[in-house]
């Protein structure tokens, strides 16, 4: 499956939501199937993304310690003369596509018996998940 960067982000943010959840064994072996696969996109995507951070480690604001001065996005923030090209490449970096492999399941599996077994997930939540595992 194509994601884009920030998507790929997205999704492994919301499959570790579920990570540590009771789930039925195939859902539960889906989730972390598929937080392996997308792990090692975001490793190189993490990598890149420390690679842009140390191009323009010398154009960033610092602040009366000298350390980086970072936004609440966690970027840090770049000189003016600079934001242009450093918003570019964060911009290129995050609209990049990569294949993942997603290990699919059928979405009948949502339809356990709810009891104390498992842990009960809302509708948004069934939904949330099996939009990427079904």
């Amino acid at each position: 499956m194509k994601f884009m960067n920030l998507s790929l982000v997205r999704t492994l943010n919301t499959l570790n939501k579920y990570e540590h959840k009771k789930l039925p064994q195939k859902i539960s072996y889906a989730i972390m199937k598929n937080l392996v696969s997308l792990q090692q996109e975001y490793d190189l995507y993490e990598k890149q993304l420390e690679k842009i951070f140390r191009e323009y480690e010398d154009k960033t604001i610092k602040d009366k310690d000298g350390k980086i001065v970072f936004n609440k996005s966690g970027l840090p923030v770049v000189k003016d003369d600079y934001i242009d090209s450093f918003n570019e490449e964060i911009k290129e970096l995050l609209n990049t596509e990569v294949e993942v492999e997603i290990y699919q399941i059928d979405d009948e599996l949502f339809n356990y018996e709810e009891n104390n077994r498992y842990d009960n997930l809302t509708t948004k939540e069934i939904i949330e998940l099996s939009a990427i595992i079904c």
